[in-house]
């Protein structure tokens, strides 16, 4: 697989060589330790590094697809870079989701919570460019059907935690904007595919599925599309299945999953 340059000179000995590694884990490890996304400021006081050089770190890091720039000038781990161990394998998922999309000529993306936001990764938008996941509001977890199968792995409290630091924003007239009808609602889900109709955007449609419920309780994944809402009725059950294929695919490039957690067994 072809890369681009790195960045970062190539060491000269192996004493440069393990000081380069250790400053590279350092920056990861600042950022995967942290709730939020951090500025250049914030890791040169948690590495005690110049910051040239942790720009330079950064930069490898971010052509490798291990860490984003928000538009504010912070820094955070890329979602797909939390997930559990073996699976890096970045041009697998890119892949499986390639081919999801060729299949039912939808979009297609990775969702997960990163520093208490929804962050979307590997999204593959429809054969006409087209994609209702792109620039999803990073609060909208409790108005799109990514968040709420994510909200749903996690403990009532980290969820009602996370649900204030956001503000749950109103989207549209259906968005839910109280906890506890959110906790009702994530409590009556019964089925393996989530959706979200007109909650987020009042013409569009999302679903979603777990697709890896991760290491720890906060770092699963969901595999999602999304449709317009005139569709969405007809689309539902032929994308649902196309979820579960994809899902089902997915299993040789993050590992076998567990059964998914949902309903009453996550609330």
């Amino acid at each position: 697989m072809d890369h681009p340059p790195d960045p970062i000179p190539e060491p000269r000995d192996r004493e440069q060589d393990l000081a380069t590694v250790d400053k590279t884990l350092a920056i990861y490890t600042a950022l995967g330790s942290s709730k939020t996304p951090l500025y250049l400021r914030d890791l040169e006081q948690r590495c005690a590094l110049p910051r040239r050089t942790i720009q330079r770190h950064l930069d490898y890091l971010e052509s490798r697809g291990f860490v984003q720039r928000t538009g504010a000038g912070r820094y955070l781990l890329d979602p797909a870079a939390r997930l559990p161990l073996g699976a890096a394998d970045h041009d697998g998922i890119d892949r499986v989701l390639a081919e999801f999309t060729k299949c039912t000529g939808r979009d297609v993306a990775l969702a997960t919570l990163s520093g208490g936001r929804l962050a979307i990764s590997h999204l593959h938008p429809s054969p006409e460019g087209e994609s209702l996941l792109q620039g999803i509001d990073p609060r909208a977890m409790h108005a799109t059907a990514a968040g709420k199968c994510l909200l749903a792995q996690l403990p009532n409290q980290e969820r009602r935690r996370l649900m204030i630091l956001t503000g749950m924003p109103r989207y549209t007239d259906r968005t839910i904007t109280d906890v506890k009808r959110l906790d009702a609602s994530l409590k009556a889900q019964q089925d393996e595919v989530w959706s979200a109709e007109g909650e987020y955007c009042e013409t569009g449609a999302c679903l979603a599925i777990l697709a890896h419920p991760g290491t720890t309780y906060g770092d699963s994944i969901a595999l999602t599309t999304s449709v317009q809402a005139a569709e969405f009725t007809q689309m539902k059950r032929e994308l649902g299945i196309s979820l579960l294929r994809g899902v089902a695919r997915l299993q040789t490039v993050i590992g076998p999953l567990q059964p998914p957690r949902f309903g009453p067994v996550a609330i």
